[in-house]
Formats: structure tokens, sequence, C-alpha cells
């Protein structure tokens, strides 16, 4: 139950960004509408919101990153639960018979079977360390994204005091 409720939270952790990501990106076309309307004394500002966009371009790639992962992961669970599903029924079948041949066959089938759930898992537990690898970086993207947003949204405050001060003057 843990491990489908891990896939979960990875799942919404990855939509989070991705909102965040299409917030990001709407937050940096407005500040540069605003940087060309404050011309000149928005020219700086301009690079501030193509930095901003391009971090939000890197959050959304990560996120669809962290989906495909998932995906390959969903498909590895289910695979196994498939073949641990196919190891039972196989099991009840080969217990029904009795004789000392067909015991033995029982034992090649039920060690091949072994084999390949052990295979199987390796995988799983392989590609859940990698995951577990990405959940730091995953968070931390998020961080930084709510930071430049954040900043973006102070800078356009600014640009916004700066253009109505220039029209004063001018």
């Amino acid at each position: 139950m843990a491990f489908i409720e891990g896939f979960k939270k990875i799942e919404e952790m990855a939509k989070t960004i991705t909102t965040i990501s299409s917030q990001t990106n709407l937050l940096a076309l407005n500040a540069s509408i605003e940087a060309a309307r404050a011309e000149e004394a928005g020219r700086s500002f301009a690079v501030v919101a193509d930095e901003v966009k391009n971090l939000a371009n890197k959050s959304g790639e990560h996120a669809g990153d962290i989906n495909q992962l998932v995906a390959s992961l969903s498909d590895t669970s289910n695979h196994l639960s498939e073949k641990v599903n196919s190891f039972s029924d196989q099991m009840g079948n080969l217990l029904n018979l009795q004789d000392d041949g067909h015991k033995k066959v029982v034992m090649q089938s039920i060690e091949a079977l072994f084999d390949n759930i052990n295979q199987m898992s390796n995988s799983a537990t392989s590609q859940l360390s990698l995951v577990d690898a990405m959940v730091p970086k995953v968070e931390q993207i998020a961080e930084d994204t709510r930071v430049a947003v954040t900043g973006s949204q102070r800078n356009m405050d600014l640009s916004a005091e700066i253009a109505l001060q220039l029209k004063k003057i001018g």
C-alpha cells in the first residue's frame, strides 16, 4: 500500500511543479510586457523575466521526466504483480500433481519463477532508488520556482512603480 501511495505522492509533486511552472511562465510574460512598457528602464528587468521563464521551462521539463519515470515504475510494478499472480496460479496447478516426476518439474518451475521474481524485484528496487534520489531535487526545484515567482512579483511591482514615476517626470 505504501508503494502505491509513494507513486501518488510523486505524481502530485510533479503536477504541482507543472502548475507552478505554468504560473511562472505567465508571470514572466507579464514581466516582459511591463519591461517593454518601461522601455529603457525596463531592459534589465526583461533579462530577469527571461531567466524566470527559463526556470519555469526547466521545472516543467523535470516534472515531465518525473511523470515518465513514475509511469515506468508503475508498469514494472504491474508486470511484477502479474508475474506473482502467474506464479501463484502455476503453483496451485503444480501442487495438484502427485507423482515424483512431476514433483521434480514443480521444483524446477518454482526455482525458475523465483529467479524471475527476484530479477523483477531488483529492477523495481533499482528504479525506486532513482525516484528516491529525484524527490529531494524535485522539492528543491519547487522551492526555487516559488522563490523565483515571489521575486518576480516584487520586481514587477517595482518596475510598475518606476514606470509610473518615469511617466510623472516625462
